[in-house]
């Protein structure tokens, strides 16, 4: 891959060529990988072991001919390998362990010996000194289901490691210019766990599942070459009820709660605790070859951490019409019923916290046609509610 970087001064409001502040980059990464894997499959238990070598090749050089320097190569050897074992306990009931290993290299903006200053208060300056990342996934899983009673219960357990990770380090000058470079900042890691439950409420015809969540995650960075060590904590609980008999009608609610938890160790100013929360209904009316759809969601984030007025409720609505012996569906929706969708994106990273704002289209209407390939027809759902369909199926 390649990339080029061409910058421009105004002068008399005349675009000039500057050659000080352009750049070009060439980078070529290969690997040959080979290794083998070993697998036994019997009535209640399957198992795989795997090992392979990977060595890999980075290299990189300057496409600028009045500019004489050396190629910038890397030459990484890794062993990367696998496990995995499942258990049939009994019918319905099972128990999986996985363990895999992976690797991520440098991207070409991290990798380039070049400073971007598109923003002059934010320049970026690759690093060709940087070594790939190592991965190690750890993963457990218990999943039983009751055919006669319905009801199923799911709980997991994951742990993630990644040495050499590649992380920002960025030096703030007394002007509050920031210079960033990408270095090799040591470990990191996380670790996860979580259930679900779900059961049917037969006296009304409905179907109920609750989720639990928790995860925990420790990366570094580094402010003026000190580390700067992050801890985020998250427990996240989620309650939905949906009908089970959706040949008319196909409604499901829902309410969500999440509690954040970011502690830093150099500034402990920028320490967070807060909750969000989120509320969702949605419903569909089966009427032959009509569906009528609408769903409200409402999100809502701390007062105290991100300020007054960003919680956000979104109504859509829509009607399909299924054509052409059902193989296509021509659609009439309208988003953002009440006008109030404010692009608002929360992250938290290992040296900041930030909120956006992005601009948005607001309420507007949208004529859709949709042809599907194959004997398969399906019902419109309005919004992203096909998606919704394929998740639960």
């Amino acid at each position: 891959e390649d990339q080029a970087q061409t910058v421009f001064d105004l002068e008399d409001e005349s675009p000039v060529f500057n050659p000080i502040l352009s750049s070009a980059f060439d980078r070529v990464y290969t690997y040959l990988r080979g290794g083998f894997r070993f697998s036994q499959n019997t009535q209640n238990t399957r198992w795989v072991l795997g090992l392979q070598v990977q060595d890999s090749d980075l290299d990189g050089r300057i496409l600028d001919p009045e500019i004489e320097t050396d190629p910038i190569a890397a030459g990484f050897t890794h062993v990367l390998p696998q496990a995995d074992l499942r258990l049939q306990l009994s019918d319905g009931k099972n128990l999986n362990f996985r363990y895999n290993t992976s690797t991520r290299e440098p991207t070409m903006s991290q990798f380039q010996p070049f400073a971007n200053n598109t923003d002059p208060l934010n320049v970026y300056i690759g690093n060709p000194d940087l070594e790939p990342e190592y991965r190690h996934r750890w993963n457990a899983e218990y999943r039983t289901f009751d055919q006669f009673s319905f009801v199923n219960f799911f709980t997991y357990a994951s742990f993630n490691l990644t040495t050499n990770q590649i992380s920002d380090s960025r030096v703030v000058d007394q002007q509050g210019r920031q210079i960033f470079t990408p270095v090799n900042a040591g470990s990191a890691w996380s670790v996860s766990g979580g259930a679900n439950y779900g059961r049917p409420i037969r006296p009304i015809g409905a179907r109920i599942s609750l989720d639990y969540r928790v995860t925990y995650a420790r990366d570094a960075s580094f402010v003026n070459e000190a580390e700067n060590e992050s801890r985020r904590w998250q427990n996240a609980f989620n309650l939905r009820v949906d009908n089970r008999n959706k040949n008319v009608f196909d409604v499901e609610a829902g309410v969500g709660i999440a509690i954040n938890d970011v502690d830093y160790s150099l500034n402990q100013e920028l320490n967070q605790n807060y909750l969000n929360g989120s509320l969702f209904a949605e419903g569909s009316y089966f009427l032959g070859t009509w569906t009528f759809n609408s769903d409200v969601n409402f999100q809502g984030y701390d007062e105290d951490v991100f300020g007054p007025n960003l919680n956000v409720t979104m109504w859509n609505a829509s009607i399909t019409k299924l054509i052409m012996d059902n193989k296509a569906e021509i659609q009439l929706g309208a988003y953002d019923l009440l006008n109030q969708n404010q692009g608002v994106t929360v992250l938290n990273t290992a040296s900041f916290n930030r909120t956006e704002r992005t601009q948005t289209i607001g309420r507007h209407l949208m004529l859709q046609f949709v042809y599907h390939l194959g004997n398969r027809s399906g019902r419109g759902r309005g919004f992203g509610g096909g998606a919704r369909e394929l998740r639960r199926r």
